[in-house]
């Protein structure tokens, strides 16, 4: 996102991370295994997922990231500088001092150059749930046992789901409710504190302390995807080229309730819009599929792609085509823009391509969410090596639970506990045979003995490539 707005920020490679609010370092321990060259320390007052962060970062043997048990408001400026600071849950769920000291440490040990990422829940969209939160509290009120308070929150939202009587509004936040972990529903509602802003409130306060609103994490969260012509416009002339009052404007239209924002030290200015130029140096990657096997990117014939969670885009515009096709054999690899320049052209009859053209496309694809843009090739493989190798992290938690952490830092949840060890066998010393041998040995002792077909064993090898889960 920076690159996009003509930024230069540090290289992911060799970068400094600091990350408030850290937990137990899900996000920083992916990161330190993926990028070995970078350094990550983690802060977080919570004593518990401090010290289970530690054990894992001990059993992985990682030096390149530390967490500690600390107060935020001790962090000065002998911490250091960082290229990327990571604020995530934090700003909304503190109390105003700690709110303002999150701030004024990204100005003070921010690098010249590098980035803060900072999420917050934000009005009008927040209106509901803060109603919504009010209930859960006053249901919940004089109760001090998280478990307890689980069960009466739930009592309340069941009741309201059940009842025919509630209006359309308050329907949908109970719906949310539901779908909603027990964990998000304890740290987010039911906490003590829980503090929306409108974006004109954060961008201003984040002023306050040297930073200048960059975008948002999320692309396709930053323009005016889905609007119509008409109010595009009116929304750029109420604006007046503000940046600031065109997002709160857009925070207004789309009742918008969350944000993941990214900061910068103040530059001289960044551009009103997004540079495609920068595309050029990026790599592309997208989920969707073509529903038919036989379009042609060529012609002009309508061509359908679906993505995994069924969503669908139609072309026959032939460069969109092309460049849907080639990344959807390469999902969920990204490919570099110079590569996908020659497939793209390939496609269309081997004519060499506008380079502009299809940097303006992937920019306009991203901006609609269909396509990502990548900074760094991906560490995954989805070669099935003799000898495969899944992600040191996903090995060790798939001992521990089903919740798994891939190569692409998203988390997938398997199922089963035969999956979960095959995970766990995946060290890279051990071929087809002693793989089949090592799941049959373990469906055995759990009275399901049987066979491991090879066509089974290689199409889960397959899957798991697919889930981004073999390191290259």
């Amino acid at each position: 996102m920076a690159r996009l707005f003509g930024l230069q920020p540090p290289a992911l490679e060799t970068c400094r991370i600091l990350e408030l609010g850290c937990g137990d370092g899900s996000h920083l321990i992916p990161i330190a295994l993926t990028l070995p060259g970078s350094r990550s320390v983690g802060v977080d007052l919570a004593r518990a997922p401090v010290e289970a962060g530690r054990k894992i970062i001990s059993g992985l043997h990682l030096g390149n990231v530390v967490l500690h048990q600390l107060d935020l408001r001790k962090v000065d400026e002998s911490f250091g500088q960082f290229d990327y600071i990571i604020a995530h849950g934090l700003y909304s769920w503190a109390p105003p001092e700690t709110r303002d000291r999150l701030l004024a440490i990204c100005g003070t040990n921010l690098a010249p150059d590098g980035i803060a990422f900072v999420s917050y829940n934000t009005y009008p969209g927040c209106h509901m749930r803060d109603m919504m939160r009010q209930m859960l509290l006053y249901q919940t009120r004089g109760l001090s046992d998280p478990e307890l308070k689980l069960k009466h929150a739930y009592a309340l939202i069941n009741f309201l789901a059940s009842s025919a009587a509630k209006p359309p509004a308050l329907a949908e936040e109970v719906e949310s409710l539901q779908s909603r972990s027990a964990s998000a529903l304890f740290h987010d509602d039911l906490a003590e504190t829980n503090q929306p802003v409108y974006f004109h409130q954060f961008a201003e306060h984040a002023g306050r302390h040297g930073l200048e609103y960059v975008g948002e994490a999320e692309f396709k969260a930053l323009l005016h995807g889905g609007l119509s012509d008409e109010t595009a416009r009116t929304l750029k002339l109420v604006s007046g080229g503000d940046r600031i009052q065109e997002q709160q404007y857009l925070d207004f239209l789309r009742c918008r309730r969350f944000r993941q924002t990214l900061l910068c030290r103040r530059p001289a200015a960044l551009p009103e819009r997004p540079d495609a130029g920068a595309v050029m140096h990026l790599r592309a990657a997208s989920s969707l599929q073509p529903v038919s096997d036989g379009a042609d990117a060529a012609s002009d014939a309508e061509a359908e792609f679906r993505s995994p969670a069924g969503h669908t885009l139609k072309t026959n515009l032939p460069l969109a085509k092309a460049v849907l096709f080639s990344l959807s054999g390469r999902w969920p690899a990204s490919v570099a823009f110079g590569d996908l320049a020659a497939e793209v052209a390939l496609r269309l009859a081997g004519a060499p391509g506008d380079t502009v053209a299809l940097a303006e496309l992937l920019l306009r694809l991203s901006l609609s969410g269909v396509v990502e843009l990548h900074a760094l090739p991906p560490s995954f493989t989805l070669e099935v090596s003799a000898r495969p190798r899944a992600f040191r992290l996903a090995r060790l938690q798939a001992a521990q639970g089903r919740s798994v952490t891939t190569l692409r830092h998203t988390t997938v949840d398997l199922e089963d506990d035969l999956s979960r060890w095959m995970v766990s066998l995946l060290d890279g010393t051990k071929n087809r045979r002693e793989l089949q041998h090592g799941l049959e040995a373990f469906a055995a002792g759990r009275d399901r003995p049987g066979a491991v077909r090879a066509e089974e064993l290689e199409r889960n090898l397959h899957s798991m490539a697919r889930l981004a889960l073999l390191e290259a």
